[in-house]
């Protein structure tokens, strides 16, 4: 068994609160559920325009909203959805990994990892190095996403609010207002990592 344990460090210079910040720690050994990084193609996503970049964290390839330019503009949506949902019903905690790579209008548009477990409703996912939400554009406030830019960094997202369910979608969404669009995001070593239920034994009596 294992989790993703959230570390808060907060500083106080006994006037007056400076600043804190969450980390989350890695505890247990996981199970590698899901992996995929980008070098065999598009075989498990779904996509209107996502492709193969060059612009890899390790190997040939990672994946990207806009391999040949920029990323979709004028309140446009592009999605790469998970082509067979994923089995949690014997997990208690687990967790997205992933080298990610960005550059997207800061406050405005963002990047997004949604889950679900029918579907059609879909709900953030909240990595380290994600935005809360400004407001503005099409970054709602109760969501996450990455924006502003980045080079690549590895990301680890809890999926522990899926735990239970026989069927887990994943999608990873780009979208953006009217206005400004950039180069986009990059995506490698996509995994998934999950701590299996232990069912007690009764020992000796």
């Amino acid at each position: 068994q294992g989790s993703i344990i959230p570390i808060t460090i907060s500083v106080n210079d006994g006037v007056g609160f400076l600043f804190s910040e969450t980390k989350n720690i890695i505890i247990g050994n996981p199970n590698l559920l899901f992996s995929d990084d980008a070098e065999n193609g598009m075989l498990n996503w779904n996509t209107d325009r996502w492709g193969l970049s060059p612009m890899s964290f390790e190997g040939n390839f990672s994946f990207s909203d806009s391999p040949q330019g920029e990323y979709v503009g004028n309140w446009g949506i592009s999605e790469m959805v998970l082509n067979n949902p994923l089995d949690f019903s014997d997990v208690s905690d687990g967790f997205l990994q992933i080298a990610v790579k960005w550059a997207i209008e800061d406050g405005w548009d963002w990047a997004q990892i949604l889950g679900s477990v029918d579907n059609q409703n879909w709900i953030s996912l909240e990595g380290e190095y994600m935005s809360n939400g400004s407001g503005q554009g099409v970054q709602a406030l109760d969501e996450f996403g990455y924006d502003g830019e980045s080079d690549w960094v590895i990301d680890n997202i809890p999926l522990i609010q899926f735990s239970g369910y026989n069927e887990v979608y994943l999608k990873f969404k780009i979208s953006s207002d009217e206005y400004v669009t950039d180069d986009g995001i990059y995506i490698d070593n996509i995994n998934i990592f999950t701590y299996n239920n232990i069912s007690p034994s009764l020992g000796d009596v």
